[in-house]
């Protein structure tokens, strides 16, 4: 096999592997994995995911009506109520948001900021909005979350000049190698003769 063959093959190879994209890519519109727990009187309970209805769906903003709270418990207002939730499959992870503070605050509003880079999560970020007892002194019944999704998109302009001046370097180098080569056959070859 010659060696121009040689590079070739592994020229084509080297591009098959560059171009398969990773099998946990997302797609515009893709449900994102979201888990919560939540902390209530010292006790934690175990990671649940959350229906598809409130699931985040990838590159699509969105404003849900959402009850943290487990139903299924007894659940006194003048205790403090924390959730913490996971994004993308535990990689990342919110701290503990206070759903309710034990002191009149509720939570009304969280939004999760979701950046994306490609197909990847890149980060995520949450903010909360606050707000005190309702006239009647209830709970409310549920909370605004809000799914906003930012792309990032990096451009190195040097990177991509420094990689086009090293590629058209190496082709230089490369053409004046087989010149002199060529050259030297040629000069071999009339001194034989």
């Amino acid at each position: 096999m010659t060696t121009t063959l040689r590079l070739l093959l592994l020229t084509v190879a080297v591009l098959a592997v560059g171009c398969v994209s990773p099998c946990h890519a997302y797609h515009r519109g893709d449900p994102v994995s979201v888990l919560q727990r939540s902390q209530y009187k010292g006790y934690r309970t175990e990671w649940a995911e959350l229906m598809a209805k409130h699931a985040p769906r990838f590159a699509i903003d969105r404003t849900i009506k959402y009850n943290p709270v487990d139903s299924t418990k007894k659940y006194k207002s003048d205790q403090e109520y924390k959730i913490q939730l996971s994004v993308d499959d535990d990689r990342f992870l919110t701290s503990w948001i206070s759903v309710n503070s034990g002191h009149g605050d509720y939570l009304r509003h969280l939004e999760l900021e979701l950046i994306y880079s490609g197909p990847n999560i890149i980060n995520v970020k949450w903010h909360v909005d606050y707000h005190g007892r309702d006239l009647h002194g209830d709970r409310p019944d549920y909370i605004y979350v809000q799914y906003h999704w930012s792309e990032y998109s990096e451009i190195d302009s040097s990177f991509g000049l420094s990689f086009l001046l090293i590629v058209c370097a190496a082709a230089t180098w490369v053409v004046a190698v087989m010149i002199v080569c060529r050259f030297d056959f040629k000069r071999k070859g009339k001194k034989a003769a």
